[in-house]
């Protein structure tokens, strides 16, 4: 199966296009919002209670990465309900493979259908399981459960992790208070929906569950400043490396040829949960507020470049793409064997592309800790999937000049 990256010659269309514009962001962050550390962590968790109708926003905690509140969260019912394992979808990325390892827990794995979420007939099978978890990541955006798997999800004795990393604060999988141990986790990273500078949060829905997570509660003088400097330098060269000069200048260059090598030559560390920092929190408060006037601009764009595609790659192309505003990265399905050379065609005028993930149960680090099962699914939909570059900061100017290369890569294969 071929995982060989295809990088853009030049950033007409960038996956992740809010990385280029921290430097005014981080000032905007530092000058805009006003007020101490307790009013600013405040009203991000208020703001936070809102997406998912929590009415006390004490059960709300927030960390410094999706990671840590992952870690933190099953670290505590590791504790207190003798939790021994978690079952993660094979197709998921290794941070929160990592995050399980980190917590002293099994790591298993589970198969996933054409819409990223477990069978029916596996959800069954988990009915008489106490010791154990169930995270169910949201992928690519906003992905609602639909109501037969949410009824079986209901049944478990088990906590069910929802995983919002890639969807908030766009409509959650979950929302409300639970009589169950449901459990949200968010994250504010750069590559997310919010694209921040980091952070990420927890979010207890049942209320009487609340008191195990008191210990993560910050006393005052807990919450660090944060540094800006490295999101500053982060942020030029990342504009340096948007240009030929500029990636000589600065000796950038990419280390990895294909997927394989990269996850071959990554190394597990044990990391401790971390809360966030004033700066980290500045920065989320202000995109989670104007992250719908981002979204509304799309709307009519993405719909014209979704029929561009289906004219171009067929109609099963779009199997995977959720609602046009649901949407984080774009995913289309393309036969492996085309996948290198539709990168390619993209990457040499600036529509930068990317695929994952590859599956956990194939990599070797994983393999040698725990028995993994075979999940055929997840391997099938790694070589069929190529992520285009539309992101929640996607601008209409971007949305249509991709629109237009892949319009232009349509005539040149009806040519051909």
């Amino acid at each position: 199966m071929n995982t060989d990256f295809t990088p853009p010659q030049t950033s007409k269309c960038l996956l992740y296009p809010s990385e280029y514009r921290y430097v005014p962001v981080s000032y905007c962050a530092l000058s805009n919002l006003k007020g101490d550390s307790k009013q600013v962590i405040s009203q991000l968790r208020d703001e936070i209670a809102a997406v998912f109708d929590i009415g006390d926003s004490s059960q709300i905690y927030l960390f410094d990465s999706a990671s840590s509140a992952i870690i933190a969260l099953l670290a505590t019912l590791k504790a207190f309900s003798k939790i021994k394992k978690v079952y993660v979808p094979s197709f998921s990325c290794t941070e929160l493979a990592d995050s399980v390892i980190s917590a002293g827990l099994a790591l298993c794995v589970y198969d996933i259908t054409d819409d990223f979420r477990p069978s029916h007939d596996f959800v069954r099978s988990l009915f008489n399981e106490e010791e154990a978890v169930l995270i169910l990541p949201a992928l690519f955006g906003s992905r609602p459960v639909e109501a037969e798997l949410m009824n079986l999800i209901d049944q478990l004795i088990m906590p069910v992790i929802f995983d919002e990393a890639q969807s908030f604060p766009m409509p959650p999988q979950y929302r409300g208070t639970a009589l169950n141990s449901y459990f949200s986790v968010i994250s504010f990273g750069k590559s997310k929906p919010l694209s921040s500078i980091g952070g990420g949060a927890l979010i207890v829905h049942r209320p009487d569950s609340n008191v195990m997570f008191k210990e993560f509660e910050p006393e005052e003088g807990d919450i660090r400043q944060g540094d800006w400097l490295p999101h500053l330098a982060s942020a030029v060269r990342r504009q340096l490396s948007r240009y030929a000069w500029g990636r000589k200048a600065i000796g950038f260059q990419y280390r990895y040829t294909n997927l394989e090598a990269l996850h071959s030559a990554q190394q597990f560390h044990v990391r401790e949960p971390q809360w966030i920092t004033l700066l980290q929190a500045r920065m989320a408060l202000m995109r989670l507020r104007t992250f719908q006037a981002y979204k509304q601009r799309q709307d009519m764009h993405v719909a014209r470049l979704l029929n561009t595609l289906e004219r171009t790659f067929g109609k099963p192309s779009l199997q995977f793409v959720l609602k046009r505003d649901r949407q984080c990265l774009l995913p289309i399905r393309v036969p492996n064997h085309k996948r290198k050379a539709i990168g390619i065609y993209l990457g040499q005028r600036g529509a930068q592309t990317t695929f994952y993930y590859y599956p956990l149960h194939k990599m070797e680090r994983y393999r040698q800790l725990f028995q993994l099962q075979e999940c055929g699914n997840s391997e099938r939909i790694f070589g069929e999937i190529l992520l285009l570059p539309i992101h929640a900061d996607s601008s209409p100017r971007h949305i249509n000049k991709l629109e237009r290369i892949i319009r232009q890569f349509y005539e040149h294969t009806t040519d051909t």
